[in-house]
């Protein structure tokens, strides 16, 4: 089980998703985070923190099995009740999406992705692992150059980005400077 967890998220909240996700799974958690950080990484007991680095390292090793009604992943929402609530997405549910969208748009191990959205946001989930089930490449730009049209620009440039995904107004916001 991957639960994907915004470097930012504030202490309190990031502590109630890890002690919530460990008491629900028996089976080993991933947390991923975009960087590790040692005072984040000191209230991970049952879960194993992980950068998205890393996790891109351990794809190389070859494909873990899974069964398509496995959860996938839990992203959690920031709840009606002002607390987090995890909604768990089996692999069946996100594998269509990737085989689809795969297939309508050519995508292949060729392409280079750019990692853009928060990972509290469940699109990052397919802007992280969708290039990973093919084999692409993930581009990850550090948060100045996310915030930063021109810099954003000249890292797709740079990097040969070929896969952008964006909502409309991020995508409006980068096109009036470029």
């Amino acid at each position: 089980v991957c639960v994907p967890i915004d470097p930012t998220t504030p202490a309190a909240r990031f502590q109630h998703i890890v002690d919530t996700i460990s008491a629900q799974n028996s089976a080993e958690v991933t947390v991923l985070v975009d960087r590790t950080e040692s005072h984040r990484a000191s209230v991970i007991s049952a879960c194993k923190l992980t950068t998205v680095h890393n996790l891109l390292a351990r794809s190389n090793d070859g494909a873990e099995s899974f069964a398509r009604n496995d959860i996938a992943y839990v992203i959690f929402t920031s709840g009606s009740t002002g607390r987090p609530k995890g909604v768990e997405v089996k692999h069946s549910g996100m594998l269509p999406l990737f085989d689809g969208v795969i297939s309508t748009m050519c995508l292949s191990k060729d392409d280079t992705w750019i990692w853009l959205h928060s990972s509290n946001f469940d699109y990052s989930i397919w802007e992280i692992f969708c290039p990973l089930s093919l084999g692409a490449t993930l581009s990850i730009p550090d948060a100045q150059t996310q915030s930063d049209p021109l810099a954003l620009a000249n890292h797709l440039r740079d990097h040969a980005v070929t896969v952008l995904c964006e909502t409309p107004a991020g995508l409006k916001r980068f096109t009036r400077v470029v």
